[in-house]
Order: C-alpha cells, then structure tokens, then sequence
C-alpha cells in the first residue's frame, strides 16, 4: 500500500480517485515554477470553487453572470496552469493547495 498524499492543510489523504486510478498522483502535483505561489486569476479561482462545489458549466455561468463560453475558457485555462487532465483533477489540485474554502467543497 503506498504512503498516503500530504495535503498540506493538517491532513493526509489517499484521494479516492487516486486510489481508483483516475487520476495519478503526478496529476496531483503543483506547478512549482513561480516558488509555490498559485498560477490562477482570482476569477480562475472562483470558477474552480464552484466547480467543487458540484456547479455545472452553465449553473457557473449564470451566477456569475458569464457566458457559457467564458466559463469553459477559464476552466481550460486553470487546467492548463495546474497541468490537470481532467476537472476533477483540477479540483482535487486546488483542494491539496488549500485555495478551496471548506464551503466549497461539495
């Protein structure tokens, strides 16, 4: 059994979705070019709150009062900063980050 992921946060955890293969634990990592500071706008990050919040693409863009296609280009973007292959690993990257409020998190 491998060592469970350090979170970062007080906590340790296995993510489910690593233990079932969707996503690696590379997948999980940071991108550490600019010393550990996240890449993201603060709309980028507003974005990925709903998200792990259980939003769906359109429900973001009518609370934040965007287009459809806005909110699928910011998503695209944060997936990009964070290397994420998937919005489910782009949560899961934001949350071992800490950048989620608890709320958030659905």
């Amino acid at each position: 059994m491998s060592a469970p992921l350090s979170w970062g946060c007080g906590r340790e955890a296995e993510p489910l979705e690593a233990k079932k293969g969707l996503v690696s634990r590379a997948d999980l990592q940071p991108d550490r070019s600019n010393n550990g500071a996240h890449p993201l706008t603060p709309r980028e990050w507003e974005v990925v709150e709903l998200l792990a919040g259980g939003y769906d693409t359109r429900a973001i863009a009518e609370r934040l009062h965007l287009s459809i296609h806005t909110v699928r280009n910011y998503v695209r973007n944060a997936r990009e900063k964070l290397h994420a292959p998937s919005r489910l690993a782009l949560v899961l990257a934001a949350q071992r980050l800490c950048l989620l409020q608890p709320s958030a998190i659905a």
